[in-house]
């Protein structure tokens, strides 16, 4: 409701993009590539599209703003691996080879290899980066690609095309990005590598930002201002849930994503409060109530196991 709240009243001070509804991903990247955006509720979307060298030597780009009251939430580092796992179907014509690739994606020359763009790990070392000196340093292509954003092809004996096309299409990292890649003795992300933090992360921008903030980065800030929620890391898996409860969330999702969006677009607050009313009587007559006691009941297990991995049990 405070995200609502938070959308609307953009809205009625015109700040709020009428496309919103029904633009694309493809769109609204554009519109950041362009600087046509003032907020970027997800901080890599901005930053990605926007803080290219050139930008941030000219002082502009996205960085982090904090809200008065908030505290941001981390997923804790989970021991046993995440709940997402890669599986080889019944039917594979050749299972050992897939079993060979899903090992490869996990190894340290898979992680670089198969990352890029917008990733945690930077791409085909020779590539987009190289060893000068014992320590990561990023190539001509890895600048223009990783921290311009262009769009360059690749030289064809690297398969051409562009390096989006190649990298890991998984909607999940393999490793963690600060994780230390054995290969280099450096992090995995690119952006806390030495060379890129010494050459590329001073700039206008960032060196206005740390006095506006006074702090080198956005987690020294976190941290230093408690605003930092970490929930350890365990190996609870949710339940899945009974058949009726799956159709009964698709049934309540469909009247809480159009009736969400109508609340964003409400003229004033009495529209807004009105179609607020409207959920949740709609919501609550399909039975919203046995979705929340089954979510509750998973939230509060939850909650204990990460309390026992908190205290080492």
């Amino acid at each position: 409701m405070e995200t609502l709240r938070f959308y609307n009243e953009a809205f009625r001070r015109g700040l709020l993009d009428p496309e919103s509804a029904t633009q694309s991903w493809s769109d609204i990247f554009t519109k950041y590539q362009n600087g046509q955006v003032l907020f970027s509720f997800w901080p890599w979307l901005g930053q990605s599209a926007f803080n290219t060298t050139e930008n941030v030597q000219a002082g502009r780009g996205f960085m982090f703003a904090p809200f008065n009251e908030m505290q941001v939430f981390s997923y804790g580092a989970n021991p046993y691996g995440s709940d997402t796992f890669i599986g080889v179907g019944p039917r594979a014509a050749d299972p050992q080879r897939l079993v060979d690739f899903i090992d490869w994606l996990y190894s340290p020359e898979g992680v670089d290899a198969s990352g890029g763009d917008t990733s945690t790990s930077p791409g085909p070392e020779g590539l987009t980066w190289e060893m000068i000196d014992g320590e990561p340093v990023l190539t001509d292509f890895g600048i223009r690609t990783l921290l311009n954003g262009e769009t360059v092809p690749v030289p064809e004996e690297w398969g051409g095309g562009n390096l989006r096309d190649g990298m890991n299409q998984l909607n999940f990292p393999t490793v963690i990005g600060t994780d230390i890649n054995p290969r280099t003795g450096f992090p995995f992300l690119y952006e806390m590598w030495p060379s890129v933090q010494r050459d590329f992360m001073t700039n206008p921008l960032t060196e206005d930002w740390r006095n506006q903030m006074n702090a080198l980065n956005t987690m020294e800030f976190l941290r230093n201002n408690n605003k930092l929620m970490v929930a350890p890391g365990n190996g609870f898996i949710v339940p899945e849930e009974p058949s009726e409860l799956s159709t009964l969330r698709g049934m309540i999702g469909g009247i809480v994503t159009p009736l969400s969006w109508r609340m964003v677009y409400a003229n004033d607050a009495a529209e807004f409060d009105a179609l607020l009313d409207e959920m949740r009587e709609r919501a609550y007559g399909l039975g919203l109530e046995q979705l929340l006691e089954f979510d509750m009941q998973n939230a509060l297990a939850m909650d204990a196991a990460r309390r026992a991995a908190e205290s080492g049990n």
